[in-house]
């Protein structure tokens, strides 16, 4: 499927816009530095996280939630248990796997076949400023990583 035939999927503009291209990652500098800049990012935080952990009409409950799904250009991803990553980047994986996999922003009418890392290192930094670590499959983590890279879950098909 080409990348322009994907997009046609989302609603509108602005949708496709935010969900196919980078985020900024959060100036990690400014943040131990200047109050101002590390409450914006953690009001960014705490507004992905409970997207994450609050199931919306029409939609199952989400396993987890991207600044590219909130509409904000930052680099921030929340899972449904609370845990907030700022800046996630895999920094290793190994092996592949399948899985059957879909796509809140997308809302695909049914699962579809995806390939997957089938084990991840990722590094992030809490909501604290805490650099932190995260090691296992973790599909949703790799899901929402790929959402902040401008990466669409159809992007990833198995053929």
């Amino acid at each position: 499927m080409r990348h322009e035939d994907r997009c046609t999927l989302l609603a509108n503009e602005e949708d496709r816009d935010i969900l196919t291209r980078p985020l900024f990652d959060v100036n990690m500098r400014l943040f131990h530095a200047n109050i101002a800049y590390r409450s914006l990012v953690q009001c960014c935080c705490v507004y992905i996280r409970e997207c994450a952990m609050t199931k919306a009409d029409g939609y199952k409950q989400p396993h987890g939630y991207s600044g590219a799904n909130a509409g904000i250009p930052f680099n921030i991803i929340a899972l449904a248990d609370g845990t907030v990553m700022i800046n996630p980047k895999i920094v290793a994986s190994s092996g592949e796997r399948e899985s059957l996999s879909n796509c809140g922003s997308l809302l695909l009418e049914h699962p579809i076949k995806v390939k997957r890392f089938a084990d991840v290192t990722v590094r992030y930094f809490d909501m604290g400023g805490f650099h932190r670590m995260m090691v296992g499959y973790l599909p949703t983590v790799q899901h929402e990583v790929d959402h902040n890279n401008g990466i669409l879950i159809t992007d990833r098909i198995s053929r």
